[in-house]
């Protein structure tokens, strides 16, 4: 067993490749393949390190790094959209609106810098 507190390599390699991978067709199954462990079992593993599902974790750092880039670039929501890998604008807009309980153009609106 991994001492507590301290995440198995196996789980921390995969935040980093997901990280890295935002824009790409992220699956369980792809993760599971490159940890070399059964899909259930890693998804177990990864929500007890990390609190969340795979596919949910993932959506959460699409959505934070669409954030980012709407605070700090002057990108399109479509390109935004395209950039953090959701494949069509609409269910973009609809993941942020229940992420962060605004939608797109109103959360750019209250946090962009002027």
């Amino acid at each position: 067993l991994e001492p507590t507190g301290a995440i198995p390599f196996k789980i921390s390699e995969a935040i980093r490749y997901i990280q890295t991978h935002l824009q790409t067709s992220l699956t369980v199954e792809q993760l599971a393949e490159r940890a070399h462990q059964n899909p259930d079992y890693f998804s177990r593993i990864f929500k007890e390190n990390t609190g969340e599902r795979p596919l949910a974790y993932i959506q959460l750092k699409r959505i934070e790094r669409a954030q980012f880039l709407m605070i700090t670039s002057d990108l399109s929501f479509n390109e935004i959209a395209a950039e953090t890998g959701f494949e069509s604008l609409a269910y973009f807009s609809r993941m942020f609106k229940k992420v962060t309980g605004q939608t797109p153009s109103m959360y750019r609106k209250n946090n962009r810098r002027v």
